[in-house]
């Protein structure tokens, strides 16, 4: 029987897949072949008929027919085609000729607002200025020379063109020319939030610099080169690893309504504590809630006067008298009265920690970080998993037969297999980003005495050194 005739007999007696699975047995193999065949035959025409429907689209449009979709402005939509609506049409010439005359996106947005030009109304937008975005893709449709574009190509339109080619092509080579060389797709600016805060424990600024990676940026806060009187520590930290340590503590202090009380006390502050507690909340949420880092820069900058990084503390110089006139909205005040005589510390306790090739800070304070997910240390301990349970399936497979069926190499079986051992919490500790900073995969597949017992492992694995999971930050020295 041929594809056709089933599709045939599903169709005439309007019968379901669901349906028809249930009239056989799927538990037994014969009734499994009948699902997986009726399935396929089910996708293959799921991607036959997608098929057709891009060729017929794509032979359409390759005869200048438009397919539907959103009416360009300029055109009205009569059975299925498209027609020249006059007075949309003069704004359309209008925008192009005026284009020639401005060079610039910005500028002709602004003057089509100012004359009253706006987009076309609809259900969901009523009189919305041309934004850049709106511009660009108006300036550059072929299909107001009459022609429809269909992904990379583009043929002749069977409707009447609204500007003619010479207007078109002088508009697209000036948008050429003017295009900005852009380094990435979006308009997101990359800062570093911690410019001229974060010093070294000679009191010198950490430089900003950035890694290019496969167009991804990587910023991080570097030590200035030594000279002869200079020596120390060298810093080398990714704005990932120290910033969210930088804003927890901004967290911690704005939320500290009997640190700020004290300070409003010695400064003899006019207003209650409870206004300036409500104050600190309202700023603490507006600044979790921007995405603008220019903003977010100026309320640390408020804030916070320096931060000293050392090989054992991190020390947060705070100008209480900045801060109340931050939280009070006076940034004049708050230059004005940025001398360092006024300054107090908040000093932070940590711990260097190797790890690889780079080292870590490890918090010994009571700032807590978000956790920190090691990716390739929750696959080692799920491969555990899935070779233990390939081993104890009854199946009476191998090591060998383990490592075919995952194309894996055999001693890596009996090194990885211990980790599915593990007590159940460090296994979600290291699920959860709460595992110590010094625990990798290295010291685990090289770990020959791994205790049998959960308490010994604990003891070995989660608490040496006084470990603390949950306040650890990265950095490369």
């Amino acid at each position: 029987m041929d594809f056709s005739r089933i599709v045939e007999i599903f169709d005439r007696h309007d019968v379901s897949f669901v349906s028809i699975t249930q009239q056989f047995n799927t538990t037994t193999s014969m009734g499994r072949l009948t699902l997986n065949v009726l399935l396929s035959f089910a996708q293959f025409e799921r991607e036959v008929t997608a098929e057709r429907i891009r060729d017929k689209v794509a032979a359409s449009k390759k005869k200048g027919m438009w397919m539907g979709g959103n009416v360009p402005l300029g055109y009205r939509a009569v059975e299925r085609e498209l027609v020249i609506d006059e007075q949309e049409a003069r704004s359309v010439r209008w925008l192009f000729v005026r284009y020639l005359d401005l060079r610039s996106l910005t500028a002709l947005s602004q003057e089509a607002h100012s004359i009253g030009l706006h987009r076309r109304e609809t259900r969901k937008v009523t009189e919305t200025p041309f934004g850049r975005g709106k511009l660009h893709h108006l300036l550059t449709n072929p299909i107001y020379v009459g022609k429809i574009r269909h992904k990379d190509a583009v043929y002749d339109g069977e409707h009447e063109p609204i500007v003619d080619d010479s207007l078109f092509n002088q508009v697209q080579a000036a948008l050429a020319i003017l295009a900005p060389n852009r380094r990435s797709a979006t308009n997101t600016r990359d800062r570093h939030l911690l410019g001229g805060l974060l010093c070294d424990d000679k009191g010198r600024s950490l430089l900003l610099s950035h890694a290019q990676n496969h167009s991804r940026r990587y910023r991080y806060y570097a030590s200035r080169p030594d000279d002869a009187e200079a020596k120390g520590i060298r810093w080398r930290l990714s704005s990932s690893m120290i910033e969210p340590i930088v804003e927890q503590q901004l967290r911690d202090l704005l939320n500290d309504k009997l640190q700020l009380s004290r300070w409003s006390e010695d400064l003899h502050q006019a207003k209650p504590i409870e206004d300036v507690a409500a104050a600190a909340v309202a700023l603490n949420r507006r600044y979790q809630r921007l995405d603008d880092h220019v903003t977010k820069q100026e309320i640390l900058r408020g804030v916070f006067h320096r931060i000293i990084l050392k090989p054992d503390t991190i020390t947060f110089e705070i100008s209480p008298r900045t801060l109340f006139a931050t939280l009070a909205g006076d940034r004049s005040v708050a230059v004005k009265h940025g001398d360092e005589n006024d300054v107090l510390t908040i000093v932070v306790p940590v711990q260097l920690k190797r790890k690889g090739i780079e080292s870590r800070i490890v918090l010994q304070g009571a700032t807590t970080l978000p956790a920190r997910k090691d990716p390739m240390l929750i696959g080692m301990i799920a491969r555990a998993h899935l070779y233990l349970e390939a081993l104890t399936d009854g199946a009476n497979a191998s090591h060998a037969d383990i490592a075919a069926r995952f194309n894996a190499h055999g001693p890596d079986i009996s090194r990885i297999l211990p980790m599915a051992f593990l007590s159940p919490k460090i296994t979600e500790a290291i699920l959860t980003g709460q595992q110590p900073v010094d625990l990798s995969i290295a010291k685990l597949t090289r770990m020959l005495d791994l205790p049998i017992g959960w308490k010994d492992q604990h003891a070995l694995l989660m608490t040496k050194n006084g470990h603390n999971p949950a306040k650890q930050i990265g950095l490369s020295t």
